[in-house]
């Protein structure tokens, strides 16, 4: 679960409900690594592919550290997972999200995921900022659909007031 925000209220659920052993990570949050029975906590974030996240901000937080943030290949590795399957990856990592699932699904690295969970955002702080900025989602949004995910459910979210300026292209797309 990546960008907890410093609540770690559905990972614990996960782990209640489901039994599933939970990985918790967020590059803005100072919290302990045994975090909550089940859950384990990483101060580090999600780097994708195209997007420098470093530069990305929201009203909560400034800039990023980049030597916090890892591509989920790395984190996998550096893990110990390598060859394990994800059951449900979420992404609420305000705005690298684009760049991963990018990499994701055009790698083929789907495979590794059996259900996604993303927060997708579409603000101009949060990842699209320029117009490779958007490409780069549309292209993450095409292999997804080349990969046959698909949509199961969907909700509208408002944003807050320092993030309500949007990239023109992005309406568009």
């Amino acid at each position: 679960s990546f960008g907890i925000n410093g609540s770690t209220e559905w990972e614990e659920k996960m782990h209640e409900e489901f039994g599933c052993e939970v990985f918790a990570f967020d590059p803005t949050s100072k919290l302990p690594r045994d975090v909550a029975p089940g859950v384990t906590f990483h101060e580090i974030g999600l780097q994708g592919d195209e997007v420098d996240v470093s530069k990305t901000h929201s009203h909560q937080y400034d800039a990023l550290d980049a030597s916090k943030l890892l591509t989920l290949g790395e984190i996998i590795d550096q893990m110990g997972h390598t060859g394990r399957k994800i059951d449900v990856l979420r992404l609420d990592c305000e705005g690298c999200e684009w760049g991963v699932l990018k990499q994701l699904a055009c790698s083929g690295e789907s495979e590794l995921v059996e259900q996604l969970m993303v927060e997708m955002h579409f603000q101009k702080n949060l990842g699209l900022s320029t117009d490779e900025d958007i490409l780069t989602a549309a292209d993450a949004i095409a292999c997804l659909e080349r990969e046959h995910w698909g949509v199961a459910s969907m909700e509208v979210s408002g944003c807050g007031p320092a993030d309500a300026q949007y990239n023109e292209l992005a309406l568009k797309i």
